[in-house]
């Protein structure tokens, strides 16, 4: 909640334009710019709920998806597995849907085109995904920086996905 608080300053000092470049990433600060303008309720109830932990230095690895969404065609479905607060869906405003799944329960930046499933990675590819109906060639897959905590989601995501950017170090 501490980190909320900072987001929010942040925030306040952006929009009097009297933060220096020198004081936060590019890529954070192109991010939190953007949350403000599309989901301008997310940092306050960042900052109420118990389970928000970013903070205005590290959003997530924002820089990754950035690139993402310049190579990936406009007409493609986003799915990012993993996403966290899905700071990242600000990249993907002009895409033609976003769709983040994360198996915790956490405040997540909300865009015109985004929907949320809160579940595990293989629950979603096993039972939800085939609901969808959706084409496999209209869907760009993302599962960037996810642990394997409880599969392997980089086998699951390759195995199920024609197109799709995965990685793990």
């Amino acid at each position: 909640m501490k980190y909320a608080n900072k987001i929010k300053q942040y925030v306040q000092l952006s929009l009097e334009n009297s933060i220096n470049e020198s004081d936060i990433d590019v890529y954070n600060k192109q991010v939190i710019n953007l949350i403000n303008k599309y989901d301008p309720t997310f940092f306050n109830q960042c900052e109420k709920s118990r389970r928000c932990d970013i903070s205005f230095e590290f959003l997530g690895f924002v820089d990754v998806y950035y690139h993402l969404s310049k190579i990936i065609p406009r007409t493609r479905i986003i799915i990012d597995f993993g996403c966290a607060y899905a700071t990242q869906a600000v990249y993907f405003i002009n895409h033609k849907q976003y769709i983040g799944i994360d198996i915790n329960e956490t405040v997540q930046v909300q865009t015109p085109n985004s929907v949320y499933y809160n579940k595990g990675i293989k629950h979603f590819i096993d039972e939800t995904f085939p609901l969808l109906s959706l084409e496999q060639k209209n869907i760009f897959a993302i599962c960037s920086y996810v642990p394997p905590w409880y599969n392997d989601n980089e086998a699951l995501v390759r195995a199920n996905f024609q197109h799709l950017f995965v990685y793990y170090p």
